[in-house]
């Protein structure tokens, strides 16, 4: 595998490598901004740890140049709490994946 970021020119060989870039960060930072702070399932506030999360196939397809904001498109990635990220999206996707604490924005814990 091979993801170049659009914005940063960044070129890495992995998914985590790509989670760690500096265009990762700036997605995660639109997002979180574009949520306004609140869960996009639940609605929860964000108040601390939250998850960019790639919201379909195609988003996976198009890693290092994600589509947020678009009037046409739905965002590639949106912003929710780790308890619907790991208890919904995933469940709902029989993956049992749990978001690694080097992913989110803060490790600091919320209750929702």
């Amino acid at each position: 595998m091979r993801f170049n970021c659009r914005t940063t020119d960044e070129i890495v060989h992995s998914y985590s490598e790509y989670l760690k870039t500096t265009h990762w960060k700036q997605i995660r930072d639109m997002v979180y901004a574009k949520a306004k702070g609140r869960c996009r399932n639940c609605k929860c506030e964000l108040s601390g740890a939250f998850v960019a999360h790639h919201d379909s196939t195609g988003a996976y397809r198009r890693i290092g140049r994600e589509r947020i904001g678009h009037w046409f498109f739905p965002d590639d990635v949106i912003a929710v709490c780790k308890n619907c990220h790991n208890n919904r999206y995933h469940a709902l996707l029989h993956w049992n994946i749990k978001v690694p604490e080097w992913a989110e924005i803060n490790s600091s814990s919320i209750d929702c």
